[in-house]
């Protein structure tokens, strides 16, 4: 006996090689002998044939077996071929709907199955292929080719729908890991299509931005999680998107800012990138909530700036103290002036009074006496020094305030939102603060280019500024020069620091950003000034280059772009 292969494929077939594992055919039949016929012309290493007499007994071998074909073997006619007439073919209706009744019965198992008969009726075959049967066979000389035909369509047809079947379960059991493994994700899973509808969202998208599934997906995402003064840049950058399916490398992760369903913002990371489909594009996303990272950032660079103030505590003393010094001691010389007019505007009373008497020489002899006061108390240089000492005690105690001033917005922590700011301004108020750290051995230039507003964190900048002067100051071991030079092109600010102190060891470059790596001996330094500064840098998308040569000096250059942090 050939076995049953599948004929579209040749080398297969000549070959012998197996292309299903071995399949199983059930035979409906309650003859044992046509059971075994049909038997005989299937039976082979790649099918095993099973039997069955009666319509229950196929219950009990769906059961216990997986069945991948069902032969029904429709014996009407076999005994009534003496028949003829009316009779014939009442018998043959009764017959037909009772095969019909069987095959409804299967159905409901969803087996492929072929129908074996001798009742060429053709009604009752057009029924049986309308009942879903692959074939219907008359019982004639050529029924074992054709029925092998069949069988080998119909094997190859559940085998197809076998591994259909396979791959649809996998695909669910791979949906199913991949939605266990995005629900139990700690950050927010998002994607929306090119329109910015909202295709999906996990349990975590949930938590932080409080929108339950049900309600956001279907949703506009400019409508929802993004803050007003973004949608319009949302948009734009969708409708980019539209045009061109691609996403820049600046917005394949960055930070920003998103709206909860209360109204309130959180800070994120956004984690983005494309996902083809067969006829569109996604934007795919995970985005995590870093409010706990900001505020130990916020503390952390709150504490670096406690630690250098104090550094600088002695200097800003002094600072102070000079104008102090010299409004107190002016404030001294004019209660000595403010006695010497007392005393002249007493005698001055004094004559008043004296006007209109008899005696004229009493009020020349009062009049005479002042006189000789005033000029005994340099009066006139009183009177124009008075001028002076008010205003350089002024002066004085504006300076005290500028300084206090300064101090305030060092130490003061910084708002959650940008603002706009003059980096120019910003070196100001930084010099001033630290004025003292540098002006007894260096000469400071400051070549200031002329620069548009920049949306920034102020104070955050000011901090960077500090610790890149202060450490200018120390490189310079006797006297030297430092030079601050600020520009702006196009796309950014560029603010550089240069002096002409010792320079920067090769080996310490690699470690200049490391936190706690510090060249200061012990009690000098935290350590921690330059990597701040790169994570203040870096959270305004800029860069700090830097370039140096030993006996000749280091140069720090900040890149501070436009567009660097959100508004």
């Amino acid at each position: 006996m050939s076995p049953v292969v599948n004929a579209a494929n040749s080398s297969e077939a000549t070959t012998g090689r197996p292309f299903f594992k071995q399949a199983t055919v059930l035979i409906l039949s309650p003859r044992t002998a046509e059971q075994i016929r049909i038997k005989t012309w299937l039976q082979s290493s790649q099918v095993e044939v099973l039997l069955s007499a009666q319509l229950s007994e196929v219950r009990e071998q769906i059961v216990a077996h997986h069945i991948d074909l069902l032969v029904i073997d429709d014996h009407s006619n076999e005994d009534h071929q003496a028949t003829a007439g009316l009779a014939l073919q009442l018998i043959e209706g009764i017959e037909a709907l009772q095969l019909i009744e069987r095959i409804e019965s299967v159905q409901r198992w969803k087996i492929p199955f072929v129908v074996l008969t001798n009742n060429v009726n053709t009604e009752t075959a057009v029924e049986v292929m309308k009942r879903g049967a692959l074939d219907y066979l008359v019982k004639d000389d050529r029924l074992e080719d054709r029925l092998r035909s069949a069988a080998q369509r119909a094997l190859a047809n559940s085998r197809a729908n076998q591994i259909l079947s396979n791959l649809e379960g996998e695909l669910n059991q791979f949906e199913q890991r991949t939605r266990l493994i995005l629900d139990t994700a700690a950050e927010a899973f998002v994607s929306i299509d090119g329109d910015g509808t909202i295709v999906d969202w996990n349990v975590s998208a949930e938590k932080i931005f409080g929108f339950q599934t049900q309600e956001i997906v279907g949703k506009n995402i400019t409508e929802t999680i993004v803050p007003e003064r973004y949608r319009q840049q949302v948009a734009e950058a969708l409708l980019l998107f539209k045009k061109s399916p691609r996403l820049s490398e600046s917005l394949r992760k960055f930070e920003s800012t998103a709206l909860k369903k209360d109204g309130h913002e959180v800070p994120i990371t956004l984690s983005l990138n494309v996902v083809e489909l067969e006829t569109t594009h996604l934007i795919a996303g995970f985005a995590c909530d870093i409010s706990k990272r900001c505020d130990l950032e916020s503390q952390l660079i709150q504490s670096e700036k406690m630690a250098s103030l104090g550094h600088l505590a002695a200097g800003v003393a002094h600072e102070i103290n000079n104008p102090v010094g010299f409004v107190t001691s002016n404030v001294a010389t004019l209660v000595e002036y403010i006695e010497v007019f007392k005393e002249v505007i007493t005698l001055q009373t004094e004559a008043l009074e004296g006007v209109g008497s008899a005696d004229d020489s009493l009020l020349s002899a009062q009049l005479k006496k002042i006189e000789q006061y005033k000029q005994k108390e340099d009066y006139e240089y009183l009177k124009g020094d008075i001028d002076d000492l008010i205003s350089e005690s002024t002066e004085g105690l504006i300076r005290v305030k500028e300084i206090v001033q300064n101090l305030k917005t060092f130490a003061r922590v910084d708002d959650a939102e940008t603002k706009e700011a003059n980096i120019n301004d910003c070196l100001d108020a930084t010099l001033k603060v630290i004025w003292n750290e540098i002006k007894y051995n260096c000469e400071l230039v400051q070549n200031y280019g002329d620069l548009p507003p920049l949306r920034c964190y102020p104070g955050q900048l000011n901090h960077v500024f500090m610790n890149l002067l202060v450490n200018a100051a120390h490189a310079i071991q006797e006297r030297g020069t430092i030079v601050v030079t600020t520009k702006a092109d196009d796309k950014q600010i560029l603010v550089s620091i240069r002096d002409d102190g010792h320079g920067i060891e090769p080996e310490h470059l690699p470690q200049l950003f490391t936190p706690f790596f510090t060249t200061k001996p012990v009690g000098k330094g935290t350590g921690l000034g330059l990597s701040i500064a790169y994570g203040i840098i870096q959270k305004h998308k800029g860069m700090i280059d830097v370039k140096t040569e030993i006996g000749k000096g280091t140069t720090f250059t900040v890149e501070l772009p436009f567009e660097g942090v959100e508004g």
